[in-house]
């Protein structure tokens, strides 16, 4: 029994074979016909006095033409225009996927101050501001109180949109 199951599967395999390989037996293609060079009298033709490639569709003379043709390059846009319209569009387009992505973000601040010991609210030793621990200065002399701080940080946020 299992050798009758095994046998359609060889001859679906033969068979997508040879269909696989019959694609390779195309006809030979045939040289193709070249044609002769351009005769002298056009190579060497030149535009008449007077033409205007810009405005070609005028030789023909008729109005109607000309006025359709006036409107579509009155209504035509500037391809800089084209193109900033599409990167406005590409743009809009990222803004409106950001919110699929995570968000990443990183802080960094510092801050130095450098006030009169009298300036700082009697941060010293004695009442009234006193002198500095450490610096020796009294009160009228002015000791000075130095403060730097810094702060740093790094967040990060995904809300998937389900």
């Amino acid at each position: 029994m299992a050798r009758s199951s095994a046998r359609p599967w060889r001859q679906a395999v033969c068979a997508a074979a040879l269909a696989a390989l019959s694609g390779c037996a195309a006809p030979p293609r045939e040289a193709p016909v070249v044609l002769r060079d351009m005769p002298i009298a056009y190579a060497q033709a030149e535009a008449p006095v007077g033409y205007a490639p810009a405005a070609w569709w005028t030789t023909f003379g008729d109005p109607v033409l000309n006025a359709v043709a006036e409107e579509a390059l009155a209504r035509n846009l500037d391809i800089a225009a084209a193109e900033a319209r599409t990167a406005q569009a590409r743009a809009q387009l990222d803004q409106a996927r950001a919110g699929l992505w995570p968000t990443l973000g990183a802080e960094v601040s510092g801050s130095y101050q450098d006030l009169p010991a009298a300036a700082a609210g009697g941060f010293g030793g004695g009442p009234g501001g006193g002198s500095v621990p450490g610096s020796g200065a009294a009160a009228a002399g002015g000791g000075r109180i130095e403060s730097e701080n810094w702060r740093t940080g790094l967040n990060a946020a995904w809300d998937p949109d389900l």
